[in-house]
């Protein structure tokens, strides 16, 4: 149980961090973290010393016409940090500023790197989650992820090594389903 203690008028304030658009916690005890966890952490610690996202990289490779989107690079952050810990975030951009395609494109890189990992994808409405995983999956696809033949309905796919996505609206079909990553993005409609 965790008890809240007033601090006295003579003690020091907590040391705040600053201002992020961004909020998340890591809740979920320390565990001896794997071999690829390691490197994945290496990785992204290297990446963020020269201020640079494996996103960035990915998405003007997958995507002919756009840019890496260093505008939502909060966001992307927090995304990449979902590879080595756990992540809660809430994320806000004003409309057409690429949100969704941005979540949409980093699912499919981590499908590239973790084809192993099961990711869950939730929308307004199911039609138009399967419609968001299309995309995913042809990103995944052309970035080389080899997808089961028979299993690869818009609503669920899988991956070769187990892995894959669920695409589903609020209150859909992820009951008893364990992932490694769930994206909710635009849980109301407008």
């Amino acid at each position: 149980l965790a008890r809240t203690v007033a601090p006295s008028r003579s003690s020091k304030a907590p040391p705040t961090s600053p201002p992020c658009l961004m909020t998340s916690s890591n809740d979920s005890p320390r565990v001896n973290p794997s071999p690829l966890s390691l490197q994945a952490r290496a990785l992204l610690e290297l990446r963020r010393r020269r201020k640079s996202r494996i996103l960035y990289d990915f998405v003007p490779k997958a995507v002919r016409g756009y840019s890496a989107p260093r505008h939502l690079d909060p966001l992307v952050e927090q995304l990449e940090r979902s590879w080595t810990e756990r992540v809660r975030c809430a994320a806000h951009a004003p409309p057409r500023h690429s949100k969704t395609e941005s979540v949409l494109l980093f699912l499919a890189l981590t499908l590239q790197r973790f084809p192993h990992k099961s990711l869950g994808y939730i929308t307004y409405e199911a039609n138009l989650a399967r419609s968001k995983s299309r995309k995913v999956r042809a990103w995944a696809e052309q970035a080389g992820v080899q997808l089961l033949d028979g299993a690869r309905r818009m609503d669920e796919w899988v991956t070769k090594s187990g892995g894959g996505l669920i695409a589903g609206g609020i209150g859909g079909p992820l009951t008893g389903r364990g992932l490694d990553l769930l994206i909710i993005d635009d849980p109301y409609k407008n």
